[in-house]
């Protein structure tokens, strides 16, 4: 009678078990798990967790000790629920990459943003949108000659490609397009002054600007969309322009540090030319909402902030009248320049940096071989403006 009763006792435990583990409001595993986080008021609200979030150590302890020894069916379900709920509480960085496939200098990024952030415990994620090779325009500020396809110097034609890559840094690519027609964009017919140095109703290159802060949008609009999918929220995205050469880590815990990082948007604090460094932007996850979501669709809005002289004095603006905390950063934090694979006197192509668009502060950076040092492009195109 005794063992009949203990073993009554223990299938009513499991049963009670399996019932706990199975809730209902985590049935399926997109289920939203994470608790709310406190962004803009726009922003999708996404539900407290329900059960294996909120008791995960209980869920553990379920497993271990198991009376079977084994994990059945409905167990190994919750466990999968439990390393959802896990990855779900893990910060999140989204990259975002918009330009030409040919400038796409991919590689530092990927050896200095995405696998040292990904080593740090975080879930980082790839967002690209880059022109065809032969496709758009070509029109440069400061061009340099004698230039390679940087998709081609580093063998990244497809994504096939760079998924290798992400599987063995253990960061994922969640948009990649390679191969994208040119944006088209919209010039009004008496158009308000913008960028007055290259003004996009008269020139190529305020033109590709305006393609840029377009495809720029979009990745952003396709960040929510995948926010919205998995049921979690990044804490930062990073701009980075697709020839952004970095020469050292993203250490990317020293920005998580700052109570304010949310409303925060952090640049170069070198180079602004009467506004803000835009080369490489770092987002809190509520500025991005703020600035990103608008960025061209609000390019030509009759705003007198808007009339400005270059790139550098709109994204000032454009970020003060979006309500955005800009935040300058020493050269170390955001160590990038300007860069273009070219051939070398033997044919082979090297990665060179634009003297032009170099931080003096390089120089200051460690020698302890954790920095690359920049190799300037030829002298005669380093001064092109």
């Amino acid at each position: 009678k005794m063992a009949m009763v203990l073993l009554t006792a223990l299938v009513c435990c499991l049963q009670f078990t399996h019932f706990w583990l199975e809730e209902p409001a985590c049935a399926e595993d997109h289920c939203p798990m994470m608790p709310k986080r406190h962004f803009s008021d726009d922003m999708p609200e996404i539900p407290h967790g329900t059960g294996l979030l909120q008791q995960r150590t209980k869920t553990s302890t379920v497993q271990v000790k198991d009376a079977s020894g084994r994990l059945d069916k409905q167990n190994a379900t919750a466990l999968v629920h439990v390393k959802d709920a896990e990855r779900l509480l893990r910060p999140k960085l989204a990259v975002l990459i918009a330009g030409r496939a040919d400038r796409l200098v991919l590689a530092p990024k990927i050896r200095h943003v995405m696998e040292p952030v990904a080593a740090k415990g975080w879930d980082v994620d790839l967002y690209v949108s880059v022109v065809g090779m032969d496709k758009g325009s070509h029109k440069a500020w400061a061009p340099i000659p004698n230039n390679v396809s940087a998709v081609v110097a580093e063998r990244l034609e497809s994504v096939a490609a760079i998924q290798t890559l992400a599987t063995a840094g253990s960061w994922a690519i969640r948009f990649c397009e390679l191969d994208g027609d040119s944006q088209e964009v919209v010039v009004p017919k008496d158009p308000p002054r913008r960028l007055s140095l290259y003004p996009p109703s008269e020139t190529e290159v305020g033109l590709n600007v305006l393609r840029r802060f377009k495809a720029t949008e979009q990745l952003m609009h396709k960040v929510k969309d995948v926010e919205m999918e998995h049921g979690f929220s990044y804490d930062f995205v990073l701009l980075t322009k697709d020839d952004d050469h970095w020469l050292g880590p993203l250490d990317i815990s020293r920005f998580q540090s700052n109570p304010t990082h949310p409303n925060d948007v952090y640049f170069k604090d070198c180079l602004r030319f009467s506004g803000v460094n835009d080369k490489t932007l770092l987002f809190g996850r509520r500025a991005a909402e703020a600035v990103l979501t608008r960025l061209y669709s609000d390019f030509w809005e009759p705003r007198r902030e808007f009339v400005t002289g270059n790139i550098e004095h709109f994204w000032r603006n454009f970020l003060v009248v979006n309500g955005a905390d800009m935040r300058p950063a020493s050269f170390s934090l955001l160590p990038t320049c300007d860069s273009i694979y070219v051939k070398g006197d033997d044919g082979t192509p090297y990665l060179c940096q634009k003297k032009f668009y170099m931080c003096k502060e390089y120089a200051d950076l460690p020698q302890d071989g954790s920095f690359e040092q920049p190799e300037f492009c030829p002298a005669a195109d380093d001064a092109a403006w």
